[in-house]
């Protein structure tokens, strides 16, 4: 669990929030839209993580094994906001396993009644 946790802060956050999810939020392209280069670098990194994330879910039902731990709540919000983008929803059809623990989680009450807004289109 902790290498996942680490994993997720390290590098999954920084690579998948800051260099894509966000440039939608605050595009830094000409005439105030996303730049295109910058989700391109921050979707290739995406697709790496997810790689990872969707093969050692194969493995289990969570990240750290058999039962829910930090490191699934902690990289929930960040599959969250991918999936929502306009490239997400097929980085994630491609990924059975992380769609999958991703429906589970979001399907769970807790989950729904603290649910953030989705990212803007």
């Amino acid at each position: 669990m902790i290498q996942w946790i680490r994993a997720i802060i390290d590098y999954l956050y920084g690579d998948i929030i800051r260099g894509w999810v966000l440039e939608y939020v605050f595009p830094s392209g000409p005439d105030g839209k996303p730049g295109h280069r910058k989700i391109e670098v921050g979707l290739e990194a995406a697709r790496h993580h997810f790689d990872v994330a969707n093969e050692a879910l194969a493995q289990s039902s969570y990240l750290a094994g058999s039962a829910l731990s930090l490191a699934d709540i902690l990289l929930t919000p960040i599959v969250f906001y991918a999936a929502g983008l306009p490239d997400g929803g097929p980085l994630m059809a491609e990924r059975k396993n992380l769609g999958r623990w991703f429906a589970a989680l979001s399907a769970q009450p807790s989950f729904k009644a603290s649910a953030p807004p989705p990212p803007p289109s």
